[in-house]
């Protein structure tokens, strides 16, 4: 889901933030690397989920 996290950079600046910390952290990064359901299945084995304000961050929700 979502677009590749190159063609985001130029949709949005997030500046280097996002680089540094994918890492330097454990956090990861599932864009344009899954599909709906298995976002879906991912949410039910998360302790956290980062989002901005966006459809993804709706579907979790009820998770």
């Amino acid at each position: 889901m979502g677009s590749a996290p190159k063609i985001q950079k130029t949709l949005y600046n997030a500046g280097s933030i996002e680089d540094e910390l994918l890492q330097t952290t454990a956090l990861i990064d599932l864009r344009d690397r899954t599909s709906l359901l298995e976002l879906a299945g991912a949410f039910l084995q998360t302790k956290a989920f980062i989002s901005v304000d966006a459809g993804l961050l709706h579907a979790v929700i009820p998770f």
